[in-house]
């Protein structure tokens, strides 16, 4: 099915979902524009994460995302019709085109998952009534027509094919002229379109074989200009004039005159976009916001720019959750601080030149001459950034962070080329570490053996023990064989070595670590990958080890490896090339899960021994080395991929929602490529990093409440009130728990039943168990639980 509405599908299929829109929130870029259009004195411009609207003559900028029903929010293209209707078109992760009102309400979306081979819709344009739309993918371009139905809903009606051009696979623009004629530039050359008789005849109007071009004013221009990459081409309506956007510089050309008329004022971000009128050039630059040029005379004068508070980017790699409820991402050109009041991005030092951070914009006078609306907020801060993306973020007890920084070639002449690096969350400075201090280790040409004196340095994942120590999981430590760094409180660095040394001609080594968690008795456990270097020498074996450091970090002699007393009953037995590997509990036993390429296994822990669950979970899914494990709060297993979105299974082994999980298809989660998660276990929400940006998935999972402490049940809102639309989430309870909503005089209204993984309750609508709204007035809610004790607080309605 081509044609589905957002609202009346996507919606109406998850209405009694935990995935149902309204436990979803997003948080996206919109650093990055993707296409501008200019009505009056309004400036509206996609962008990765949703619309800028910028009116000039209220000075205000304004953003519609995932909270005013805009999705997808990964925009390619806008476009405004005759009716003042906005059409976006999407950049997957399904092609859509979504019509908002001139209200900017949603009117319907046109999702095009029927159409194979297309992910984006590049440009859209309004002719003889209807709209037609370039899409495009990592097949042939599309040319396609829309039309409205009798209550001006948007639907697809047909990829035109009956071009009168053969072999057509590239469309590069649509265009209209003066004399309402419509062009299409395509790689088999140009076609017009006119009306006839209230249908469009086409023909050719130049048959000629083409790269990338522009076409304008009767005139073909190949996508070169002055040695520079064009941009977009864009004439004046009712003049012959019209503007060149490069790369670098923005032309007029009027009576064959070519002018310069500006040029990016930025050594390393070019030109995206261009938008003219008659008295404003509105331009883009890659990740720098929106500028504007005016007309004074005869002459453009620069004028002001606009950058909107937001994340620098879309795509993190990893992600956590602060005790105090900052979300704090990381990615290979940075990391942001994201809190309550603001939103904080830092950038290493060689990325500077690419993002608006203060100290490249505040002293640099190409850009600080401008007239500016700057609402974000950046630093840079003096580490490198390394050649692959950071895979981990953690917490440390001492109100500060630390993030990997793999693919780092060390240089002792500079120590900011930090595989590690600490940045203070009091006063956002960075510590690095790992260059000339031998904290961290690299390859000397046993795994790679072409890698000989590199000591290039990878590191992959960070855990803290229970006494807050910070732990640095080390492969390829090929000098001096330290499988982990550990630093405590004191700022003190000590080493775990791995068991089996440096000697290639022993087949159990373990160079090649892929995660690690603590178990029972307070041992580490450690998963292997299984590889052998281009020697055909086993340099990893694969499977588990245990080490046992007798909870002393800093005296290695007391430490003790051990071995599975069964480590056949791993899915290719001892030497299993393993992925993941976490920990989880049910009904007080310790569960044992890891990720292999094959699937998802659970054992009972016994000591040394494992015993297994009968089945293997989700053997449909290839996993790799970038996928992971993590648990929650309530013990729930976090399947996350970079391929297929996120699998949950349930501490009693269920799938959660349901086998399918968390996917674009069920949820409006942003991408199905997800990098990393995070738990914040005060109120349940899940934060999923994804190459679209942050999603957030309101769970029913929380910390467990203190039997102890204080046995009020937590509400918000509270008053609630339903004819504002509130939705009443109901929490501090057990799972398990029978949650009543009851009067006064103790009629019971509403009943809910959360299972033993769940204990919040999110989004109550207020619809009583007989179908009715409540009324106004004060009620109690409880609950109870065969286990523990009673909990009970009051409700205040207001309808």
């Amino acid at each position: 099915m081509i044609i589905n509405s957002f609202k009346s599908v996507i919606y109406l299929i998850l209405l009694y979902s935990i995935l149902h829109p309204a436990n979803w929130e997003s948080i996206t870029s919109n650093l990055n524009i993707t296409d501008i259009v200019v009505e009056g004195n309004i400036i509206y411009s996609t962008t990765n994460g949703g619309v800028i609207i910028i009116d000039r003559d209220l000075g205000t900028l304004d953003i519609l995302d995932f909270d005013d029903d805009i999705y997808p929010l990964d925009l390619k293209s806008i476009y405004i019709n005759s009716n003042q209707n906005i059409f976006l078109g999407s950049n997957g992760p399904i092609p859509s085109i979504q019509l908002l009102d001139n209200d900017y309400s949603s009117i319907n979306t046109v999702f095009l998952d029927g159409i194979e081979g297309i992910t984006e819709i590049n440009q859209i344009m309004e002719f003889n009534g209807n709209i037609y739309a370039i899409a495009s993918g990592s097949e042939l371009d599309r040319f396609i027509e829309f039309r409205f139905d009798q209550n001006q809903n948007l639907y697809y009606q047909a990829v035109i094919n009956n071009l009168p051009l053969q072999g057509i696979s590239s469309i590069y623009e649509i265009d209209i002229n003066s004399q309402n004629e419509l062009f299409i530039t395509t790689n088999k050359g140009v076609i017009k379109g006119i009306i006839v008789d209230s249908e469009v005849d086409w023909s050719i109007y130049n048959e000629i074989d083409l790269e990338k071009s522009f076409f304008i004013n009767g005139s073909i221009f190949n996508d070169m200009f002055k040695e520079e990459s064009v941009v977009n081409i864009q004439g004046i309506l009712g003049s012959e004039e019209f503007n060149i956007a490069t790369s670098r510089t923005l032309y007029n050309v009027s009576d064959l005159d070519t002018i310069e008329i500006f040029e990016s004022p930025y050594e390393l971000a070019d030109f995206s976009d261009i938008y003219r009128t008659n008295d404003l050039i509105v331009f883009s630059i890659t990740n720098m916001g929106i500028y504007t040029l005016d007309r004074v005379g005869d002459t453009f004068v620069e004028d002001k720019l606009y950058i909107p508070e937001t994340i620098l980017q879309n795509k993190f790699t990893a992600i956590t959750v602060t005790e105090d409820e900052d979300v704090i991402a990381i990615c290979e050109n940075g990391g942001v601080i994201i809190s309550d009041l603001s939103i904080k991005n830092f950038v290493p030092y060689n990325k500077k030149r690419y993002y608006p951070v203060d100290n490249y914009l505040d002293n640099y006078i190409n850009i600080s001459n401008f007239d500016q609306d700057r609402l974000f907020y950046g630093f840079s801060r003096n580490y490198r950034s390394g050649l692959q993306s950071p895979l981990s973020v953690i917490e440390s007890d001492w109100n500060s962070i630390y993030f990997t920084n793999s693919g780092i070639t060390p240089d002792l002449e500079n120590t900011y080329n930090s595989p590690l690096v600490e940045i203070d969350l009091d006063n956002y400075q960075s510590t690095n570490y790992g260059i000339g201090d031998d904290i961290i280790d690299g390859m000397d040409g046993i795994v790679n053996t072409d890698s000989e004196n590199t000591n290039y340095m990878v590191l992959n994942y960070l855990n803290k023990d229970k006494n807050g120590n910070l732990w640095v999981l080390n492969p390829y430590s090929e000098h001096h064989n330290n499988i982990v760094a550990i630093q405590t409180h004191d700022k003190s660095w000590y080493h775990l070595k791995d068991p089996y040394g440096l000697d290639v001609n022993v087949e159990n080594n373990s160079l090649l670590p892929t995660s690690f968690d603590f178990g029972p008795d307070n041992r580490a456990w450690f998963s292997f990958r299984n590889y052998s270097n281009q020697n055909d020498e086993v340099v990893s074996s694969g499977g588990i080890k245990i080490l046992d450091y007798n909870n002393t970090i800093d005296n290695p002699l007391d430490d003790e490896w051990l071995e599975l007393e069964n480590s056949d009953i791993l899915p290719q037995g001892g030497n299993t090339n393993i992925w993941s590997l976490v920990f989880s509990k049910y009904l007080n036993e310790d569960i044992l899960w890891i990720l292999t390429n094959s699937g998802v296994k659970g054992y009972i822990v016994k000591g040394l021994e494992l015993i297994e669950y009968p089945q293997t979970f989700y053997q449909n899914i290839y996993f790799d080395e970038f996928d992971r494990l993590k648990v929650d709060s309530q013990n729930n297993l976090w399947i996350i991929t970079r391929h297929s979105g996120v699998r949950i299974i349930a501490q009693d082994t269920s799938p959660w929602p349901d086998s399918e999980g968390i996917t674009t298809q069920n949820s409006p989660i942003l991408s199905d490529i997800v990098y990393d998660i995070a738990f914040n276990k005060d109120n349940g929400k899940v934060y999923f990093a994804t190459e679209k940006g942050i999603s957030i998935l309101q769970s029913p999972f929380t910390k467990e409440p203190d039997n102890q402490a204080d046995n009020e049940i937590l509400l918000s809102p509270n008053p609630f009130k339903i004819s504002n639309n509130d939705l009443l989430s109901i929490w501090n309870l057990f799972p398990g728990s029978k949650v009543r909503i009851i009067t006064l005089n103790g009629i019971v209204l509403k009943t809910f039943q959360l299972s033993d993984n769940e204990n919040k309750i999110n989004n109550w609508n207020g619809i009583m168990d007989d179908g009715n709204h409540i009324s106004s007035g004060v009620y109690l809610i409880t609950s109870s639980h065969p286990d523990y004790q009673s909990r009970i607080s009051k409700l205040a309605v207001i309808r």
